[in-house]
């Protein structure tokens, strides 16, 4: 997991306790403290894949190893709020999307 330090306030973070404002296919990394712009994050996909769940079951373990255990429990996830949800909506899009592509190259062999 990625560390920062924001340029402006000195607050240390990483990217799982940074603010993350969406900005189209990629997230905006923010300081939780003061607001200061960091950098631009991995994909939402990628992150979300990585970020590690402090509640239920699953507690301690990143959504990308979840998925591949569980696959049914990101779905059930990405029905609720917040951060997490978010992440797992993407994933569940991404998937979608790749599953479609997949399709319509053999429709067109």
């Amino acid at each position: 997991m990625k560390n920062y330090k924001c340029q402006k306030c000195d607050a240390s973070f990483n990217e799982q306790t940074a603010e993350h404002q969406e900005a189209g296919k990629h997230i905006k990394i923010v300081c939780p403290v003061c607001g200061f712009y960091i950098g631009f994050a991995q994909t939402a996909d990628e992150l979300g894949k990585n970020y590690v769940i402090e509640f239920g079951k699953h507690s301690g373990k990143t959504l990308g190893e979840i998925e591949a255990s569980e696959p049914g429990y990101i779905a059930f996830l990405a029905r609720g709020r917040g951060k997490v949800a978010r992440y797992c909506q993407k994933r569940l899009e991404s998937k979608n999307t790749n599953r479609n592509r997949q399709l319509a190259g053999k429709n067109q062999k």
